[in-house]
């Protein structure tokens, strides 16, 4: 019988996207239909992915596109309100007055005589209360503060009355306060019966109700009445005096103020700690890679309500990784930084300041030397002098809108290095199995190739595991080379690389080979084509991986009936 040999290739192309989702690639779009023909037969099938589809397949919000600029960057996002914990306004001062009754119009007369039982009069106390608010620094004298005017939402008023030379001889005695020049508190006053042994009296006004204090002082007017009923062996002398060793308004619960608070105490101070959110580099996509980013943008946005210039003194900037190991901001070699932020322009109105830190001014790309699992910063606001500004207002609530925005462009130092995965779907013996070839037909040799092009601005290098239906690996191929795309000085990719590579199987390999349903392509993208430029990642930029099935036999006439 004459033998007829018959030579034959079969291939199917299956592509590697260099996107980074674990889905697998669906290959029924690859038509697996063989026409036989008497040297070859190659279905084919394109597909490509982009930094760009990466982002799309994420299908989460931790990292974005700039489309205008045609790049990407990761980023998270954390806020706060502030409120003020200055107590320069909550105490009064302490005064102390001694009230000699004779010299009172009612006092009656002659002194040093019994006051007759049943009699009653009134006495009646005014004095300045000093609030004391003002302030001069001590060493030059320079104002440092003046309030003009103070609204009160409730304060509390402690009194002291204790007696001298003035015996009651069993009469009565009330004494009744009031604030004759507080237009809110009009018609109110609060009273409470002495005793000879002295009597300590307060009470909470809980009226709001507001002060204005004349030039050259925080004084207001208080009035004490006092009235008595007297009884069977009163006396007043010429030395008779009703004392108040303490008078004091204290806790006062401001509102708002007015007048000029350049006194440069503390707002407030806090830790404040911001947990990375877990999904920024845990997702597999991101996890077991090491992200050296070039120049992290960390920005601070301030709105503030209060009248009053501040400065927010950011006291350590710090990243800490799950180990506890922590990387510090750096301003020229100090951890700290003080950002100036304006006074509110109007009652009501709010002040709008932004900082920027960056590799220049923060040494930002050192916190991302580990892999943060939370920042923390420390921070302190003071008020804060401002030439040329002598009128201030502060109400309350007072409230700093601080909101943190850390920025990572894909730009990375030469030493990072990020790994891509992709399975696909490839059944050996759907490809080229029994059911698709003549029964005389022999395979001689499968040849599985890949070739690839690099429009990354840095090398890769590729790994290749063939794996049967448990996932199993039947084959593996590591650190293959795949060279970097042509860059520019500005580490932008100007033109691809292409190159190949493949694994050939024969004789008894063919029949473990056969067991292949997956195609694992892992590639290990390294930025370290450049040691001294910065690396950028456009929207653009690609890896594309073609991987085609390639088999090549004969006719065995033995199996052949002619």
């Amino acid at each position: 019988m004459k033998r007829r040999f018959l030579s034959y290739a079969v291939a199917v192309a299956l592509l590697c996207g260099m996107y980074s989702c674990t889905e697998d690639i669906n290959l029924d779009e690859v038509s697996k239909d063989i026409k036989h023909n008497i040297s070859l037969i190659i279905p084919v099938g394109t597909a490509e992915a982009t930094i760009e589809q990466v982002i799309d397949n994420l299908k989460g919000d931790e990292v974005r596109k700039d489309v205008e600029n045609n790049t990407c960057y990761m980023h998270f996002e954390d806020s706060m309100v502030i409120n003020d914990t200055i107590s320069r306004f909550n105490h009064g001062a302490s005064i102390s007055k001694v009230y000699l009754v004779k010299d009172d119009p009612q006092c009656p007369k002659p002194l040093g005589t019994k006051v007759a039982q049943g009699s009653q009069f009134t006495l009646t106390q005014n004095l300045q209360y000093d609030f004391d608010y003002d302030e001069y620094n001590a060493i030059t004298g320079a104002l440092q503060q003046r309030v003009d005017k103070i609204v009160v939402s409730k304060a509390t008023v402690y009194v002291n009355f204790t007696f001298s030379n003035l015996t009651f001889g069993g009469s009565q005695v009330t004494a009744s306060v009031s604030f004759p020049e507080i237009s809110e508190l009009q018609g109110q006053s609060w009273s409470i019966a002495l005793s000879e042994g002295g009597t300590n009296f307060s009470w909470e006004i809980n009226t709001p109700f507001t002060v204005n204090f004349a030039e050259g002082g925080n004084f207001t007017k208080m009035k004490i009445e006092y009235k008595f009923v007297a009884g069977s062996n009163l006396y007043l002398y010429e030395n008779s005096s009703i004392n108040q060793p303490l008078i004091k308004i204290d806790f006062i619960d401001f509102l708002k103020a007015w007048g000029f608070f350049g006194k440069p105490d503390q707002f407030t101070q806090d830790d404040k700690v911001v947990p990375v959110p877990t999904s920024l580099f845990t997702r597999p996509v991101f996890k077991n890679n090491n992200l050296l980013f070039h120049s992290p943008e960390v920005i601070f946005n301030f709105k503030s309500n209060v009248g009053v210039p501040l400065n927010f003194e950011v006291e350590e900037i710090k990243a800490v990784d799950a180990n506890g190991e922590e990387r510090y901001a750096s301003f020229n070699g100090n951890k700290n930084y003080i950002m100036p932020l304006d006074e509110a322009p109007t009652e009501g109105g709010v002040s709008s300041n932004s900082f920027l830190f960056n590799r220049e001014n923060g040494g930002t790309h050192q916190l991302f030397q580990i892999k943060p699992e939370k920042f923390a910063y420390k921070f302190n606001v003071k008020v804060r002098q401002k030439e040329g500004v002598t009128k201030h207002f502060w109400f309350r609530p007072t409230n700093i809108d601080v909101k943190l925005l850390v920025k990572m462009p894909f730009v990375f130092d030469p030493g990072s290095q990020f790994v891509y995965r992709d399975t696909l779907m490839a059944d050996m013996s759907e490809l080229i199995g029994n059911e698709k070839l003549p029964e005389e037909a022999v395979i001689n040799l499968i040849k599985i190739k890949f070739d690839n092009t690099n429009a990354l601005p840095c090398k890769a290098v590729g790994y290749a595991y063939l794996l049967d239906s448990l996932d199993n690996v039947l084959y593996q191929r590591e650190n293959v080379t795949i060279e970097a795309g042509a860059t520019d000085a500005n580490g932008l990719v100007t033109k691809p690389t292409s190159s190949k590579f493949s694994l050939d199987f024969t004789g008894d390999q063919i029949e473990s080979i056969m067991n292949m349903k997956k195609v694992l392509v892992e590639y290990r993208i390294q930025a370290e084509n450049h040691p001294n430029a910065p690396l950028n990642f456009r929207l653009s930029d690609s890896l594309t991986s073609r991987v085609s099935v390639f088999a090549q036999g004969g006719i065995d006439t033995s199996k052949s009936n002619k």
